[in-house]
């Protein structure tokens, strides 16, 4: 199996993003969305506060841990074992399962909201790990893959 990978320009560097549907347990709707692929982020799926609230996914109560995200303290929240489904290279279907987390600013002030809501979705390690997938990058080329075949 290989994905493409979109490399796009994001705060300030190229990054290897994914566009998936994501569809947790915990939340009626899907979302079609994209996420860069993060090998220094040791979580499975971060979205961010803007696709939290899309998604209608209840906030109270299920604080996981505070951590660092793009320079912002920022609040995490589980969201359970999530679905992402997307294409590979032949045009088949590909589901998979990864732990979900939403983010939320640790501060009340609208102007960090706003910072930490740019962030874009991160899928991180976890995610590589759990579906035993290789991460191909190299952003001179604007090439980007994921693939299960070492």
């Amino acid at each position: 199996m290989r994905v493409r990978l979109s490399v796009e320009d994001s705060l300030g560097s190229k990054k290897p993003f994914l566009y998936t549907t994501v569809k947790p347990r915990t939340c009626r709707l899907r979302s079609y969305t994209k996420a860069f692929i993060d090998t220094g982020s040791p979580h499975g799926l971060i979205l961010n506060m803007l696709e939290a609230k899309r998604m209608q996914f209840p906030f109270r109560g299920r604080e996981t841990e505070i951590t660092r995200l793009g320079g912002h303290k920022i609040r995490l929240f589980s969201a359970g074992n999530t679905t992402l489904f997307f294409k590979d290279t032949k045009n088949r279907l590909v589901k998979c399962e990864v732990p979900a987390y939403y983010s939320y600013p640790t501060g009340k002030k609208e102007e960090k909201r706003l910072e930490v809501s740019a962030i874009p979705n991160i899928l991180g390690v976890e995610f590589l790990e759990l579906n035993r997938y290789a991460l191909f990058f190299c952003p001179h080329n604007n090439v980007g893959a994921l693939t299960d075949e070492i």
